[in-house]
């Protein structure tokens, strides 16, 4: 999006510091308003979307942008009429979107990138807003108040298979589906303004073709947000009646002894979870709470940045850096950026194949990329496609650039060796 002079090409600017943690905001960052949602690909380049634009672009909208590790850029100039609300990347990278556009026949829509522009992601349309979006792999659910094409009957989530859009729930539902998430094994849940049997607004879970509770929550209001982790915990934002009023509650339900128990009444609002299982939430500040899925209670994070901000979205990179959004670049500035934690979340031993794999960016590549690990690079060997050795690189550092300028077009192979770890990735020079 902008041309920048060579020393700062790979610069992360404005650092500032929180004991031993620093927040770097990452680029030069051209949003001019609110960034609601954050994804990674698996090649580590990171994406924005929210409610911004920027000024060059032709039509003054782009709503979705990319971090290639150099600079900002537009992603195919979304210019929608409404804000993206949340984004999904797909294992095959393909990006998903939904939020307050609509089509111009005023229906709501899930959009998807196609490499060149933003397309309708199949035939599905809404009169009403799409409420949450999840992905397991690259099949789609949504929530909503969708019509049936079959009999007319209201219904409220629907699935993508990658061909078509159908019907999940049938019947189940008295009441609206405010938010999906995807637990260990692959099940959907769903939390919302719907009550079971005994009149308590409570999380169904949906396995194989049944949907079931998830424990006995006995909540008295609706369900606004749920987070599911990978050890079985499921974790409902909601609302109770207490000494002082109606506040916010976050609980959490426990699979290995079938059981709810309350972990926060200071009304964080869930926002992601992550590889070791950390839950984390949002009061919309400068800071943020996290919660280990082994203690009782969460520890506040806060972010000392000096210009205006606050928490609105979560994520993390593929080497478990957090990374926040939205925050200005300078006081009384128009822009708004990422900000990125130097201290990375603990990798679990079930992901030291992740972190000792290595990333290779970007990829298709014209001729420089780089290879970046979470570990200490010993070597990487390229390979052409017959197999012949035709560089080899001996390094002691976790990000080595390699310049393969020149040489013909086609498929090599990566073998980067990190003591007794040897793995080996597919480039694609173009």
């Amino acid at each position: 999006m902008k041309t920048k002079l060579l020393s700062l090409m790979f610069a992360l600017i404005a650092t500032f510091t929180l004991n031993a943690q620093t927040w770097t905001m990452v680029g030069d960052p051209p949003m001019n308003s609110i960034i609601q949602t954050i994804a990674v690909d698996s090649g580590n380049k990171m994406y924005v979307a929210g409610v911004f634009s920027y000024g060059p672009v032709s039509t003054g909208k782009t709503f979705v942008a990319k971090w290639d590790f150099v600079d900002w850029a537009d992603v195919g100039n979304f210019n929608g009429n409404g804000s993206i609300d949340k984004m999904v990347i797909s294992g095959d990278n393909k990006i998903y979107i939904m939020g307050g556009f609509k089509n111009p026949a005023g229906k709501y829509y899930i959009a998807t990138y196609n490499g060149t522009s933003w397309v309708a992601l199949g035939s599905l349309v809404s009169s009403n807003p799409i409420v949450d979006m999840v992905i397991d792999g690259n099949t789609i659910y949504i929530a909503g108040n969708f019509t049936s094409t079959v009999d007319g009957q209201t219904y409220y989530i629907s699935k993508w298979d990658g061909t078509s859009w159908s019907q999940v729930d049938t019947g189940v539902f008295n009441g609206t589906v405010n938010s999906l998430s995807i637990d260990k094994d692959h099940n959907l849940n769903a939390g919302g303004n719907f009550k079971n049997n005994f009149g308590f607004y409570c999380i169904y879970k949906l396995s194989g073709s049944s949907w079931t509770e998830v424990g006995k929550l006995k909540s008295s209001y609706a369900i606004e947000k749920i987070l599911c982790d990978k050890l079985g915990k499921v974790y409902a934002q909601h609302a109770y009646n207490g000494p002082g009023g109606l506040a916010a509650v976050l609980s959490r339900y426990k699979l290995e002894d079938n059981t709810w128990s309350v972990l926060d009444l200071t009304g964080y609002t869930l926002l992601y979870v992550d590889r070791v299982n950390n839950v984390y939430a949002s009061n919309y500040q400068t800071n943020y709470k996290v919660f280990s899925p082994n203690l009782s209670s969460g520890e506040v994070k806060n972010v000392y940045f000096p210009y205006p901000g606050s928490v609105n979205a979560i994520s993390m990179d593929k080497f478990g850096y957090p990374l926040l959004g939205s925050f200005k670049s300078a006081q009384n500035a128009s822009t708004y950026g990422v900000l990125k934690s130097s201290e990375a979340v603990g990798l679990s031993t079930n992901n030291d194949e992740l972190k000792n794999s290595g990333i290779i960016f970007p990829n298709p590549s014209t001729g420089i990329f780089k290879v970046q690990s979470g570990e200490n690079i010993d070597s990487i060997g390229i390979f052409d496609a017959t197999g012949k050795l035709i560089k080899q690189i001996l390094t002691k550092s976790k990000e080595t650039e390699i310049n393969l300028t020149g040489s013909p077009k086609g498929v090599y192979f990566i073998k980067i060796g990190s003591g007794k770890n040897q793995t080996s990735q597919k480039l694609i020079l173009k």
